[in-house]
Order: C-alpha cells, then sequence, then structure tokens
C-alpha cells in the first residue's frame, strides 16, 4: 500500500536458476517482481532492507541483526530506527571494492555573453574546495539555459551519478544545476549514492 515495495507479498517468486553469483539471483527476483508490477522502483535501489540483502548474502535476517550488535556488519538506520545496508555494504561483505566516488564541480551561465561570469563562478567554486579540503576530480561547464536538461555536460553529469561515480556535487548555487525542480534532482543524486 502506499507505494511501499514489499518483496513479501503476492504469488512467490519462481527458483531462480542456478547461475554463479548471489547478484544473478536476486536479479531473477527482481525482474519477476518488475513483470507482476511488486515494485516498479526497485531497479534503482541502492538500500536494502535486512530480508532482501539477507537473500544476497545467504543469511537472515536474525544473523544479521546479530552482527549488527556486534558490529560485524553495522546496519544503517532509518529517521525510524529501521535497518538497512547501502549496495556497498553488499560488495564489501562479498569481498569487492566498491566504486570509487569522486566529488565534481558543476557551473553554468545562460549566454555566451556571461563567459566572464562562467570564469568567477568557476574560481569561487574551485576556491570553496581548496579551503574545504575536497579534491576535485573532474569539473563539468555549460553555457546554456537551466531550464535546458538537454545540455551536454549536463547529460555527462547525471550519467555519472546514475552510474555511481560521483560522491558530491559542488555548485555555486542550486539553479546552475538546473532552474526548477532541483529537489527532483537532488534526490536522484541521493538515491544514486551522492
Amino acid at each position: 500500500a502506499n507505494g511501499a515495495c514489499d518483496l513479501g507479498q503476492g504469488p512467490a517468486a519462481p527458483e531462480p536458476q542456478q547461475v554463479p553469483g548471489v547478484m544473478s539471483a536476486i536479479r531473477v527476483t527482481i525482474s519477476y517482481h518488475l513483470r507482476t508490477n511488486k515494485c516498479a522502483n526497485m531497479a534503482f535501489m541502492t538500500t536494502y532492507p535486512p530480508r532482501i540483502i539477507g537473500r544476497m548474502i545467504g543469511r537472515s535476517v536474525s544473523t544479521l541483526q546479530r552482527w549488527d550488535r556486534e558490529g560485524i556488519l553495522k546496519a544503517r538506520r532509518t529517521p525510524t530506527d529501521r535497518r538497512y545496508y547501502t549496495h556497498d555494504d553488499y560488495l564489501a561483505v562479498i569481498g569487492q571494492k566498491p566504486k570509487e566516488r569522486t566529488v565534481v564541480t558543476y557551473t553554468r551561465v545562460s549566454s555566451a555573453g556571461q563567459k566572464s561570469d562562467l570564469a568567477s563562478q568557476r574560481a569561487a567554486v574551485e576556491q570553496f574546495c581548496v579551503a574545504s579540503g575536497r579534491s576535485v576530480a573532474e569539473r563539468f561547464e555549460d553555457v546554456g539555459s537551466g531550464l535546458n536538461y538537454r545540455r551536454r555536460n549536463f547529460l555527462q553529469l547525471m550519467e555519472k551519478v546514475e552510474q555511481g561515480l560521483v560522491a558530491e556535487i559542488v555548485i555555486a548555487h542550486k539553479d546552475r544545476l538546473v532552474r526548477f525542480g532541483f529537489e527532483w534532482f537532488e534526490k536522484f543524486a541521493q538515491d544514486h549514492g551522492c
């Protein structure tokens, strides 16, 4: 109900084929639930409840709870004190290194006549990064309207965010990223580990 995703309800998922690796089994379960419309947003999920992470690593929920208490695998908590795990937690358990996430900057002006503003905006963002100890790996710049969501570097940045490669985006002001709907893009970035 009310948009919650519960993989435990509805018809039982077919038994996944014996394919090497835990992720193949969870993909089968996710795709089954997507086909049956049990959870449309599951494919973009970057956090997992204990039940799902338990299935992924072959452990029970009670084992995960005990590991949390003993500090073996610390769970994160929601504001309502529910346990959850991130994909990085999963990778740590199976012994894989998570993707290295980087700090990037994004600057934008509306027209070519504002190139000097772009230079001062870039300098201000760089100065902030140096002062706060952030090591910038990549810089994205666009000249175009904040209402245009097809700006070349903006799209490249969003692709990197979606791939989970960006830890933080440093901008001079939120309207430099997008003119309207910043909250949606902020949520999108947070959902992808940024």
